[in-house]
This record gives C-alpha cells, structure tokens and sequence, in this order.
C-alpha cells in the first residue's frame, strides 16, 4: 500500500490541479480580446496552445506549443507563463544539432531523441524573452524561453514550468524565421482574435491596442582592420623598386640639394657676422 500524501504535497498538487484547469477553460471556454499588435514577430496562444510567427502581417507557419501548467503569471518562483508584449533578447544554439540538450544555456553535448523515457531537459533551440511590460518585468531574469523539449508528446497542451515548448523540429525551423529584438506577445485569445484585430487596425488606421514594432535592422559591423589598413596605405604610398640609373639619379639630386643648403647656411652666417661687425663699428 503506497504511503499516505503529506499535506503539503496535496495542497500543491491541487494547485496544480486547479490551475490547469482554469488554463483548459480559457482554452475551450469564450474568446478573450487581443492587447497587442503585431505585424512581424510572433504571436503565443494560450488558447489554441498555438505560435504564429509573423511578417509582413501575415501568417508565415503556425506551430503547436506548451504554456505552463501552473497557469498565467509573472511571479518570481511561480512556474508560470507570464502574458504581454516580450521580445527575444537572445538567440541560443545556432549550428547545434536538433535534440542537442542545453543546461544553463550551454550545450553539453548530449543529443536526446524526443519523448525519451524519463527525460526532460531543454533542447535544439532557445530563444530568451524579455518582457516589455509591468506585468512580464520578470520574465528575463525567471529565465522564460521559447525552446524544444525532449517531451514532445505533450505539446498542445499546458504542460511546461513557465516557457514555450515546442517539438525539435518546430523550433529549429521557428528559429531561423525570427530575430534577435522581435516581439513576441503571448495572449488569452486565440490567434484568429489577434489576425482580425491586426486587420482592424490597419483598416482603421488607428488602435487603442499597444503595437509591437519589428526588430530594428542589425547595422553591419564597420571592418576596423579594413579601415586602418586603407589610412596606412593612403598615407604611406607602397614602396617601389627603383632601377640602378633611378637610384644614382635620386643620390645626385639629394647630394645637390644639400650643397645648395649648405651654401645658403654658410651665406647666411657671413652676412650675420658683417652686420655685427658694422653695428660695432658704428657703436
């Protein structure tokens, strides 16, 4: 006969409970109304356990997700998928191959295949959000992710510790389709909710929803060694290889520059000293 549950264990698994839930119900129940815009970037559905990414203000691919099964929240400790307006502040795991398992962000060398027995480490990709609004100002430093996992039989519904799960092939598409600075804004209400009200608003020119600007364009990088390497050059000219009739042309030509200098030294001495000698003279 197994052990009875300790109180503390079943006030939490009935948390749990409850706020899984509630998270079922406002996946099934009504819809909920966008509060954000955005035209290019990507839109989590906490209702459709759906990710669209966007450009242009059209739908380039939708793929299925996980958000918390604790429910929506941004408290430190929480386990929760905090709502609002984020942006990707960064890009982790380029050229790591799909499965590769990530600890600390860093890549350990591990590859595990999906839905491994007992297994569920953060894998493939990771994209780090920063939250934009009062109510994410926690999501960066909560470590809230959009990233693959080993458990992939779980997507499409609540099932995560506060991140975005998707399946490994998933995020390593999604991955290459976003960049570093887009918005990314995870709401109540499905993904057609947020696509009319993005119709809307363009129609209407006008929105009292926040909108989302895309990412602004990397500037490319200035290349300092080209730079340096053009000023030497231009301001010391390439040496080049004089024959032998150039060589004693240019040793004459400098020889004869220096016996007019020094005739015009020597000139200029004598003259001093017949000055001096007539002022004393004179005196």
């Amino acid at each position: 006969m197994p052990a009875p549950l300790s109180q503390a264990r079943l006030i939490q698994l009935t948390a749990a409970a409850v706020a899984v839930l509630g998270t079922l119900v406002s996946c099934t129940g009504r819809d909920y109304q966008p509060t954000a815009i955005v035209k290019d970037g990507v839109v989590v559905s906490v209702r459709d356990q759906k990710m669209a990414v966007m450009r242009g203000g059209k739908v380039v691919k939708t793929y299925p997700v996980s958000t918390s099964k604790f429910g929506l929240g941004d408290s430190k400790g929480s386990c929760r998928t905090p709502l609002g307006a984020h942006r990707i502040a960064a890009k982790i795991g380029t050229n790591q191959p799909k499965g590769m398992v990530f600890k600390s962000r860093k890549p350990t060398g591990e590859c595990v295949a999906p839905n491994s027995p007992g297994r569920d480490p953060i894998v493939t990709r990771i994209m780090w959000l920063k939250g934009v609004e009062s109510r994410n100002r926690n999501a960066y430093s909560r470590l809230i992710y959009i990233h693959g996992t080993a458990e992939e039989r779980t997507i499409g519904t609540p099932a995560s510790y506060g991140c975005i799960r998707m399946k490994s092939d998933d995020v390593y598409e999604a991955f290459n389709l976003v960049n570093t600075g887009d918005p990314v804004v995870i709401e109540r209400c499905s993904i057609s909710a947020s696509l009319k009200a993005l119709e809307e608003a363009e129609r209407m020119q006008n929105t009292p929803l926040l909108v989302m600007a895309p990412a602004p364009a990397a500037a490319e990088p200035h290349n300092t060694a080209s730079l340096v390497s053009y000023r030497h050059r231009s301001s010391r000219p390439p040496a080049v290889a004089l024959t032998h009739k150039q060589t004693t042309a240019k040793k004459k030509a400098v020889s004869r520059t220096h016996t007019v200098q020094s005739r015009k030294a020597k000139s200029g001495k004598s003259a001093s000293r017949s000055f001096k000698t007539s002022r004393s003279r004179r005196g």
